[in-house]
């Protein structure tokens, strides 16, 4: 190879690691956008479930925030914005409004998402109690529920995905030395 051939091939190289680069800037920002959307909508949805209104309004403003940044960003990214093709839209409808997930990506994107926003509402109940403590006040409880959930629902994501591998596994390994067995008869039989 030619010094000029070499050079061309590190600008060839070079090219399509911007351009990488760039498509992954665009679904970061894309991203960031879906995040941002999510968290009007979780405002709005922690307001109907009874957060103060004119209050905690930072409070609130954050507390959807972090629910968007572990409900809705992680999905965003790697999936795409829910508004961005038809395939997109199938795949955020298949995994949030149907609850079906194929993948350990999959799951690992719904089961931490689903946990993090039960966690949120589970962790609403001690505020109720009235101890006057200062871990009830409002956003605590519930930041620590998302917090928690997010985390349980990672690690069931994680086992769930570890089961059902080893599972396949077991059943693939079960099912070559019947397949086997199964040949060995079959060229005996052709033989005699």
């Amino acid at each position: 190879m030619s010094k000029r051939e070499e050079k061309d091939a590190e600008v060839e190289r070079r090219v399509e690691r911007a351009s990488v680069d760039e498509r992954k800037f665009a679904n970061l920002l894309n991203a960031w956008f879906a995040t941002g959307a999510f968290a009007l909508l979780f405002y709005a949805v922690l307001i109907l479930f009874g957060a103060p209104l004119f209050n905690h309004i930072p409070h609130t403003a954050l507390l959807a925030l972090l629910l968007s940044f572990l409900a809705a960003f992680p999905p965003s990214y790697a999936l795409g914005a829910p508004t961005s093709s038809a395939a997109t839209r199938f795949a955020w409808v298949q995994l949030f409004v149907e609850f079906d997930p194929h993948t350990p990506l999959e799951r690992a994107l719904l089961y931490p998402a689903v946990g993090a926003l039960l966690g949120a509402w589970a962790g609403a109940v001690p505020m109720a109690l009235d101890w006057d403590r200062a871990w009830q006040t409002y956003p605590l409880p519930p930041l620590f529920g998302a917090f928690a959930g997010y985390v349980l629902a990672s690690l069931g994501a994680l086992t769930v995905s570890g089961v059902r591998f080893f599972a396949e596994e077991d059943m693939r390994m079960s099912a070559q030395p019947a397949q086997r067995a199964t040949t060995t008869t079959r060229e005996t039989k052709k033989l005699h």
